[in-house]
C-alpha cells in the first residue's frame, strides 16, 4: 500500500494465467506499480524466488510504472476546467492500474500527463459500455483544457 496516498494500492502481483503439463507448470504474472523502484524490487524478489527452486524464468511485457504527481500543472488546468464546464469540483484520484500515461511518461522525461475519460461500466467484461453523454462531456473538456495550454 502507498505510504503517501490513503487506500492506494502501490504495488501489486497477480497470477493471471497457470496451466500444467505433464512435466511443466506454466505460471504467467502481472507485476504493477506505480513506483518504478518497488516495481523492479518486486521482479528482483521473484527472480531470488525462482533461483531458490530451479524455477525458469522469462520476462516480457513490462508495463511501466507512473507514479501520482500532486504538483501537476496539467491536472491544475483540468481542474479548472472541470469547475468552468461542470460547476463543481473535479474528483481527482490516484488509481492502480496500467494506463497509456506510464507508456508515454516513460519514454518522455518530464511529461506532465494525466489520465481521464468518461464514465464506463462493467469494463474487461462483455457487457462492458461506454456513456454516450458522458463522452461528449470529456470531448468537451478536453477542447477546453488545450485551449488553455500554453
Amino acid at each position: 500500500m502507498s505510504a503517501s496516498i490513503d487506500g492506494l494500492v502501490e504495488t501489486s502481483l497477480n497470477m493471471g494465467i497457470l496451466y500444467t503439463e505433464p512435466d511443466h507448470i506454466h505460471m504467467q504474472y502481472a507485476l504493477r506499480s506505480n513506483k518504478l523502484s518497488e516495481l523492479e524490487y518486486l521482479e528482483k524478489r521473484l527472480l531470488v524466488f525462482s533461483d531458490a527452486f530451479d524455477f525458469e524464468v522469462q520476462t516480457d511485457g513490462k508495463y511501466p510504472a507512473w507514479e501520482y504527481n500532486d504538483n501537476s500543472s496539467l491536472q491544475s488546468l483540468y481542474k479548472e476546467a472541470y469547475k468552468r464546464l461542470n460547476g463543481c469540483d473535479a474528483k481527482v484520484a490516484a488509481i492502480h492500474a496500467g494506463l497509456e500515461c506510464g507508456i508515454f511518461s516513460s519514454g518522455i522525461k518530464d511529461l506532465d500527463c494525466i489520465a481521464i475519460g468518461p464514465l464506463m461500466f462493467d469494463v474487461h467484461t462483455t457487457s462492458e459500455r461506454l456513456s454516450i453523454s458522458s463522452t461528449a462531456k470529456t470531448f468537451a473538456l478536453i477542447l477546453d483544457v488545450l485551449k488553455n495550454c500554453k
